[in-house]
């Protein structure tokens, strides 16, 4: 199975304080449905989960983007589970232990 990462930007211009959004999110979402990205300005995180993106914001506040946001850096990946575990009324600890048995 082949994995593809689509990345917009770098982390060179953004540590350059080249802050101002050149994708919108509505354009990373035909390339990925997980990752994570930054929003014009910086002022927090995006996250991709499930198809949608939400901005997590320094005041720990969580709202889901309407799509026309931009950003200046994003990674993405159309994410496919190969493997899957049931954690359900499982401890962190028997979780931990069946991923090790598998590596």
């Amino acid at each position: 199975m082949t994995n593809v990462l689509y990345q917009h930007g770098t982390l060179g211009t953004l540590m350059a304080g080249l802050l101002k959004g050149t994708a919108s999110i509505n354009e990373l979402l035909q390339h990925g449905d997980l990752g994570i990205a930054t929003l014009t300005g910086s002022n927090g995180e995006v996250i991709f989960l499930d198809g949608k993106a939400y901005h997590a914001n320094e005041h720990k506040e969580f709202v889901e983007l309407k799509g026309d946001e931009l950003t200046p850096y994003a990674t993405v990946t159309k994410f496919v589970a190969d493997t899957s575990y049931e954690t359900k009324d499982k401890s962190s600890e028997a979780v931990l232990q069946k991923l090790r048995k598998r590596c």
